[in-house]
């Protein structure tokens, strides 16, 4: 007796224990939501706060074991570091992000993993990663169904052209996004805010081909989003380039006033890269106005934070700056110092256009140093490197103006092919469902013809006396197993049964007890062998009974005993 209460007691406490644990699962998974939701807006205003929040809520993930949020709080760790200028470490979460991703086969987190690992590898110089990560995410943000994605990809290839000096595609993916921002109906702010920084990039390639009067209008309509939508960075990054802008015209004070304007901004918003670029920005702004010395202390302030947190993609220009300070300070040997590592970012990170100026710069740097040999070295890199660029643009100008019709027709072609597409796979649809329903018809088909395929078994196994019972059985299962008229079927036997007892009970004063048993079995179809199996008497004394029933009824040896019966 105790030992029986000793086993209810364990089983009552492991219950127990495991409703405890599911409790506790349940408590845990609505806590990791939580801190989900909180890291939406945490990652972005207090990324240090957001990163002790997403180590604390992976712990809980771990313990839950919910791989899904596992790879999320990867994503939400590698922003953190991204937001702190933390490189490296946020390469590292953003790689091993996407292989979960990549595991559990979800497109549209491994598409947001691949983008911001290109912007990582962009902002550390690899250009052809970045755009190599752009150009994975693009058909797996399509096949999630986001498309509302794309027109910020076609901005980040833009934005990795620029630094490879690719103008023509640049130009290209600037206005690739803005046909895509078109097709989608009432944008949200994420989209406004893509869009804010297209029409930027737009007046910062006018400000490049030197087009001031067409650069202004895209500069101001970004601005004017930028303000609306409360996005401080973002207007920074407009008033820098409106700064470089009235710099080209001449009109210093105005763009010292937008230069300090953004890095004050930038600053507030902790974007150490944009802070870097735009030191550097004010220290060639001194330099063009003469202040050699100015220019110097801003363009290393721009290199100390630049190299500080490994942004390699702004580095070349600031080196470029500060060769220029050295050459016109007559400083030759820091000159040359700082040009050649300029070189070396610029081919590192691809920087194709900033190559070209460096090269121009140290031919000038080497006649002024008279060494004609070197000098005409960097002029003829100078030369085959603006000749490539050129050329590459050439070429792409007279593809898009020479085929311009061929890709006109080129899309109409693709429209169409893609309603045929559609329209092939609405078909398909129905014919999988048409095939499914007659597959599930054989099924039942094939479940009836095994249940009789069951019984016809059983009536070939049964002893002898028992085969007439199982082979009526069988007849009434294959009836209603194949679909026959089952309810006519019955009712025709009842009937059957019904005028055989009526003939039987007029033929009663005629025949036996054992002669009308035997006409009531073949009634029913029974066989001699099967009348004698039934009866447990001899085939012969059937038989005997069957000739003495035909006499008394006076048939003639070619009538049927069985038809005559059922007939009276």
């Amino acid at each position: 007796m105790s030992g029986h209460s000793n086993t209810s007691n364990s089983r009552n406490g492991s219950e127990q224990s495991s409703v405890r644990h599911l409790s506790s699962s349940a408590t845990m998974a609505d806590e990791l939501q939580a801190i989900l939701t909180e890291l939406e807006t945490l990652t972005i205003e207090q990324p240090r706060q957001a990163l002790a929040q997403a180590l604390r809520a992976e712990a809980i993930a771990r313990e839950i074991k919910d791989k899904h949020s596992l790879a999320l709080l990867l994503l939400h760790q590698g922003q953190c570091h991204y937001n702190c200028s933390e490189l490296r470490p946020a390469l590292e979460k953003f790689s091993a992000g996407l292989r979960r991703f990549s595991r559990l086969r979800d497109a549209f987190y491994q598409a947001v993993a691949l983008t911001r690992l290109g912007m990582v590898h962009l902002k550390l110089g690899n250009l052809n990663k970045a755009l190599e990560c752009n150009g994975k995410s693009l058909p797996l943000y399509r096949q999630a169904g986001r498309p509302e994605f794309i027109p910020e990809i076609n901005l980040r290839a833009a934005t990795i052209h620029y630094y490879q000096g690719d103008t023509a595609a640049r130009i290209a993916s600037l206005k690739q996004g803005m046909n895509e921002l078109q097709r989608i109906t009432d944008p949200p702010d994420q989209l406004l805010h893509t869009k804010a920084s297209i029409l930027n990039g737009m007046g910062v390639h006018y400000i490049e081909m030197n087009e001031l009067k067409r650069a202004i209008p895209y500069l101001n309509n970004a601005l004017q989003l930028y303000t609306e939508l409360g996005i401080a960075d973002g207007r920074a990054i407009v008033l820098g380039n409106l700064g470089k802008v009235k710099a080209r015209e001449g009109d210093a004070d105005t763009a010292e006033d937008y230069l300090f304007q953004a890095l004050e901004l930038f600053r507030e918003a902790g974007k150490i890269d944009q802070v870097g670029l735009t030191l550097s920005t004010i220290g060639m702004l001194y330099f063009e106005r003469g202040s050699l010395e100015q220019a110097e202390m801003w363009l290393n302030k721009a290199k100390s934070d630049l190299t500080a947190h490994g942004i390699d993609v702004y580095l070349a220009e600031t080196w470029l700056g500060l060769g220029r300070v050295y050459r016109a300070s007559r400083r030759f040997d820091e000159a040359l110092h700082h040009l050649q590592q300029a070189l070396t970012v610029a081919r590192r990170c691809g920087e194709r256009r900033k190559e070209l100026e460096v090269h121009r710069e140290l031919q000038l740097l080497y006649d002024e140093l008279q060494r004609p040999a070197d000098a005409l070295r960097h002029l003829k890199e100078y030369t085959t490197l603006e000749g490539e660029l050129s050329s590459a643009e050439e070429q792409r100008r007279i593809l898009e103006s020479g085929y311009g019709d061929r890709l006109v027709k080129a899309r109409r072609k693709r429209e169409q092919s893609a309603a045929i597409l559609d329209e092939l796979k609405s078909q398909l649809a129905q014919r999988q469902e048409q095939a499914r329903d007659l597959y599930a018809q054989l099924e039942q088909n094939e479940a009836r013809l095994e249940r009789i395929r069951r019984h016809i078994r059983a009536a070939l196994q049964a002893p002898q006396q028992a085969k007439a019972r199982h082979i009526q059985n069988l007849r009434v299962e294959m009836t209603r197993e194949l679909g026959l008229d089952s309810a006519g079927s019955q009712g025709r036997h009842r009937r059957g049964e019904a005028n055989g007892d009526d003939v039987l009970a007029r033929l009663s004063c005629r025949l036996t007890s054992t002669e009308a048993a035997i006409c009531r079995l073949l009634l029913q179809g029974c066989s001699s062998k099967e009348i004698a199996a039934a009866l447990s008497v001899a085939y012969r004394t059937v038989e005997t009974h069957r000739r003495n029933i035909r006499k008394k009824l006076g048939l003639k040896p070619y009538q049927n005993l069985a038809s005559h019966i059922r007939n009276l």
